[in-house]
């Protein structure tokens, strides 16, 4: 059943020494106030905490003045936590009840073999250990909480029944939750961010990825057998495996297996900490064939829409046999949803449904490549729904490149994309220039800020938590180059090449037959070296190796094709002692031919034109040792040029320059081949795969010990404290019935209105309402609630007056506040529907202001194109919703500070919004206009309402829920308020329609105010009723799962419509089984802004 209203008050026994003062913090969404959860460190100031007092009379007893209000649940009674602290006489130091140092301090430790992996994600990793009192169920009549406290500073020494009160709260919580509601019990930091820890095991780590890298083979007998690959991910010695439990998740793709054989290989796998996933064949070809080899992979190596549209996976009959003028687009992305796209979604649930099951709170998941690139959303989701909260670590690193956003935004299914990678604590990418355009597409597509973080990380903020980005290569094992090097089969290819093509040098390379690879502008380079030099022409070939693994069919086909073209056309002039060239099948050559062809190549050539993770380079470099060094001839286009410093670079498509280059390194001389490979052997050789690993989880856990520091002043963080919880609709309900006095109060945009779908400009946190009206269920649901006398509903909007009089005006008896609070006008009871509108008279001349203003904002206006200016009510704005993002925020941080320095003489205050520089009156937000509704509705009515609803979606909707506590506790104590805040402004009548102009001559008339009952000190024309003990309901409602001072959240606007619904039903008096039939016949429906409300 839904909890009421309570009034709270502290009482606690504490022996301080003179000077010292007490306090208590407790949740934001129990009052209008600002602690630290968790509390701050010891040299934090009390800021955000309810001082207790204490006189001669009373000491050693304090008590809280300010009555805490803890507001309705819908879903029950939640326990209040809170803690004590000491404030010293000098104000230095704070002690907070409980907490203990660790002798690290604030400093997070180096990963190495022990604490590798994050502790959990709400452990304090090298800090605080940190306790907090918890209360359960009713208090006694008067509300009164009364505690003991004896952790000041110097305080007296644990008598015995202080040691029996500590026992007490000592013991399990699960046995603490059995001995009555109503005791005071201790609780830690963890419980109440992650609940209990139920195993045994330490954190583990799981590296999720397509392709297990494990080799299956039936033996002799034909048992199934396995060993680990030559590959990045797999265990080797030394490894990140030997400092923490590692297991592996990756899929099997062995065409014709059995039910039996799936068993065996099972069993194979798990032996060796793996856990396979059995991909069925046309899944895998959908998925990995078809959506990420013909749409991936093209569009994050940044080739366009028209150009991927002519290099698809095989045929496309649909094309070929259509008569003409019926042939679909070649570059008609629909087919995606058809086939490849659902096929890749259900590929990542796959591994989703086994991540689940076999990870546990407190462990990391590293899961590799743009092949699951949603897993990290879907693996949070789950945790959400399941556990309430995030319960894991999750890193993605994706090992080929990330477009820009023109490119990307072409892609359909991006936004999916990217807010799959979003979802991870850690993004990392192997070169900086991947993660920039990854960055500018997170800004440009979805409207999210990054900054620098300490200690060289850029922090992402999305969905109000920061993502890490990080950047880190990786090298080669040198231990496996090392044998392979002495292995016959590797110094056979060597001495194989050199005894072919005794007395010329080598040119060596290694590409995929993809036009990407930049094969053939290697072969063109090649062909104007041997023209232009033609001292070269019989000293020198090119041993080339051309890889097929045939899952970009077309692409490989054309490749080919052309490349053979241009071999034909060199042999034909120069002879056929001048090209190597051969072709062979899969995506990599064995790694002892790999070897011999590096020990035998003079200069290693890549033209590659893009590229991700390529190891070729740095496998030559450390097998040119011991020798002669080699040259590396690099594109500047590959990841290892931003890598290897010894490299000589080129631009591929200059074919003249490249030339150039190679005959350099033809001719270099030893001295400076020794001297380039010495700026990269230290890297090549020390940077293993596990040393990368470790790099990339020290990057994780900086990452969750940052977020928890920067999170110490939230509210709540997505689900981590368990008082915010969603709304339970049918036990709102019931206390809606109950009510004889309900006052609704909605933000427009994003709560009654969907935000709008975002374009490639309009970002997702904005919301467009212009020219748009909420769906016809939630209009019905107004007017009826509104048709209630008892019912006092309001919607208060951001945008100016008139266009919201004109989307829900025609709506009887509804109050409306428009500009953000700034003017509104009460329910009309005329008969033609005619409003008075009032407007909060600031004393701000706004005439004055706009003479200084307007200049600075047009000569920014038009130097940023697609911005504007805008003038509402009660301020002005300059509006780049509609520009270009990144230059839109440019010019936005130069015109803040103009505008500040030319504006301080007046009182208003300039703040920087998403998309917007508004000028606004320094006390002007939606809380000063929900707490002179709720105050004149008491002074009218004669007495408090029974219920309160306030429902909100973004910051600015954050002072309604905060005013909606203050006026909750100033029905008890009045005078709190006259001590604690500002006087409101004073409304005025402003007319009944257009909009305010405060330079208006005529003389302002006051709002009409009852008369009756205590009036409030600071506020002469309004008068409060006599406080009565009575059930209330206080609800506070954030749309979104987010840090809020909101105490329940709704996910989306859909269902705040399911909500509105349910009122005007009950309204109504429909039973409550006919409320939940419509409400199950409305989650089944279309909805327009699906991609909204799924994110």
């Amino acid at each position: 059943m839904t909890s009421q209203v309570e009034r709270l008050t502290f009482k606690c026994t504490a022996p301080l020494q003179l000077g010292h003062s007490l306090h208590v913090t407790v949740p934001t969404n129990s009052h209008n106030i600002t602690p630290l959860v968790p509390p701050p460190p010891i040299s934090a100031s009390t800021t955000g905490t309810i001082e207790l007092h204490t006189t001669p009379d009373t000491y050693p007893v304090w008590t809280t003045t300010v009555p805490v209000v803890k507001g309705s649940c819908s879903s029950g009674p939640k326990p209040l936590n809170y803690r004590y602290c000491v404030k010293t006489t000098d104000g230095a130091g704070v002690k907070w009840e409980g907490e203990e140092i660790s002798e690290h301090g604030g400093v997070v430790a180096e990963a190495g073999d022990e604490g590798i992996l994050p502790e959990s994600r709400s452990g304090r990793v090298g800090r605080r250990v940190v306790k907090y009192r918890s209360v359960a169920g009713a208090r006694d009549d008067s509300g009164v909480i009364t505690d003991a406290f004896e952790d000041g500073f110097d305080g007296p020494e644990y008598d015995e029944s202080t040691k029996a009160w500590r026992e007490l709260y000592a013991k399990p919580q699960k046995q603490r939750s059995n001995e009555g509601a109503g005791r005071i019990d201790f609780i830690s930091d963890e419980e109440i961010s992650r609940g209990e820890e139920t195993s045994d095991r330490k954190s583990a780590l799981f590296l999720i990825c397509y392709h297990l890298p494990i080799q299956l083979w039936r033996d002799s007998g034909g048992a199934w057998r396995g060993k680990w690959q030559n590959s990045l991910l797999a265990k080797t010695d030394g490894s990140v495996a030997d400092a923490v439990p590692t297991f592996w998740i990756g899929g099997v793709k062995i065409p014709g297996l059995t039910p039996s054989d799936e068993r065996d290989i099972k069993a194979v796998c798990e032996a060796m900490n793996a856990h396979p996933i059995f991909i069925p064949q046309e899944l895998h070809e959908h998925s990995y064939l078809g959506m990420c080899k013909q749409v991936l992979w093209p569009f994050f190596h940044n080739i366009d829409m028209l150009d991927v549209s002519t290099s698809g996976f095989g045929d496309n009959p649909a094309v070929e046999e259509a008569r003409p003028g019926d042939a679909p687009s070649i570059w008609d992305q629909s087919r995606l949803h058809k086939k490849w796209w659902e096929s890749y979604q259900r590929v990542n649930m796959m591994f989703a449904d086994l991540a689940s099951s076999v990870m546990r709170p407190g462990d990391t998941a590293w899961v590799h490549d743009y092949h699951l690139a949603i897993l990290p959303k879907l693996l949070e989701k789950r945790q959400v729904r399941e556990a309430g909260r995030r319960t894991t670590s999750t890193i993605f690193f994706l090992h080929i490149p990330f477009p820009t956003s023109q490119v990307f935004r072409e892609l359909e299914c991006g936004e999916w994309i990217l807010e799959g990678m979003l979802s991870a604590d850690v993004v990392g990418f192997h070169a900086f220039d991947h993660a920039r355009h990854f960055l500018n597409a997170s800004k440009r597509l979805m409207g999210l800020n990054y900054e620098s973080k300490f200690g060289g990380l850029i922090g992402l903020q999305y969905r109000g938590r920061t993502v890490m980005v990080s950047t880190s290569h990786v090298s080669i094992e040198p231990t496996v180059m090392t044998a392979t090097m002495k292995h016959s089969a590797a110094l056979g290819v060597r001495d194989g090449i050199r005894s072919l093509h005794s007395g010329r040098q080598v040119l060596g390379g290694v590409d995929v037959a993809q036009k990407l690879s930049g094969v053939a502008l290697k072969f063109l380079a090649y062909e104007k070296l041997l023209e232009d030099y033609p001292v070269w022409q019989r000293k020198l070939v090119l041993v080339q190796r051309v890889l097929t693994p045939r899952n970009r069919t077309k692409d490989e086909d054309q490749t080919l094709r052309h490349v053979r073209t241009i071999v034909r056309r060199i042999e034909a002039k120069h002879g056929a002692g001048c090209i190597d060239y051969k072709e062979a099948e899969g995506s990599e050559l064995p790694v002892a031919e790999r070897v011999g062809l590096w020990m035998a190549t003079d200069v290693y050539f890549n033209s590659t034109i893009r590229e991700g993770l390529n190891l070729g380079p740095l496998e030559y470099v450390y097998c040119r040792g011991g020798g002669v060094p080699g040259v590396v001839v690099c594109s500047e286009f590959s990841a290892a040029c931003n890598i290897l410093n010894g490299a000589l670079r080129i631009n591929p498509f200059d074919v003249q320059q490249t030339s150039a280059v190679l005959d350099k390194a033809l001719k270099m001389g030893l001295d400076e081949k020794e001297k380039r490979r010495g700026r990269d052997i230290d890297f090549v050789s020390q940077r293993t795969a596990s040393q990368w690993s470790r790099h990339v989880l020290r990057d994780l856990k900086e990452a969750v010990a940052a977020s928890k520091e920067e999170d110490a002043g939230n509210v709540v963080s997505e689900g981590e404290l368990l008082s915010f919880s969603h709304v339970n609709v049918m036990n709102l309900v019931s206390a809606f019935r109950s009510s004889s006095e309900r006052v609704i109060i909605c933000d427009y945009g994003g709560t009654l209105l969907s935000k709008e779908a975002p374009g490639k400009y309009l970002k997702r946190d904005i919301s467009a309402t212009s020219g748009r009206k909420p769906r016809p269920d939630v209009m019905s649901s107004l007017e009826r609630l509104c048709e209630d006398p008892r019912n006092t509903v309001f919607v208060v909007s951001g945008v100016n007056r008139r266009e919201l009089e004109g989307s829900l005006g025609s709506i009887p008896r509804i109050g409306l506040a428009a500009s953000n609070g700034a003017c509104f006008s009460w329910p009309s009871t005329a008969e033609d529907g005619a409003r008075e509108w009032h407007a909060f008279q600031f004393g701000v001349d706004w005439e004055d202001v706009k003479a200084v203003a307007i200049p600075i904002m047009s000569k920014y206006a038009a130097r940023t194109n697609g911005s504007s200016l805008k003038i509402l009510d009660l301020s002005i704005s300059w509006s780049y919703f509609s520009a270009d993002p990144e230059w839109g925020a440019i010019q936005a941080k130069f015109i803040v500070p103009e505008l500040q320095d030319k504006l301080k003489a007046f009182d208003v205050q300039v703040v920087m919004l998403k998309g917007q520089v508004e000028i606004v009156p320094k006390l002007l937000h939606k809380g000063v206009l929900v707490k002179r509704l709720l105050r004149e509705l008491a002074a009218k009515n004669k007495k408090y309402p029974q219920f309160t609803m306030v429902v909100g979606d973004d910051k600015s909707d954050e002072p309604m829920f905060a005013a909606s506590f203050d006026f909750l506790a100033e029905q008890v104590d009045p005078d709190f308020v006259a001590a604690s805040s500002p006087s409101l402004p004073v409304a005025l009548v402003t007319g009944g329609s257009g909009s305010f102009d405060s330079s208006d001559s005529k003389p302002p008339t006051r709002s009409p105010t009852p008369t009756l009952g205590r009036r409030l000190s600071h506020d002469t024309n309004l008068v409060l009723p006599p406080f009565k003990a009575e059930s209330q309901y206080a609800y506070t409602i954030t749309v979104g799962r987010k840090a809020s001072n909101a105490t329940e959240f709704l996910h989306n606007a859909r269902e705040v419509e399911d909500l509105l619904v349910a009122l005007a039903m009950a309204d109504e008096g429909e039973h409550n089984k006919d409320i939940k039939k419509r409400l199950s016949t409305l989650s089944t429906e279309s909805w327009d802004d699906q991609h909204t409300i799924d994110s």
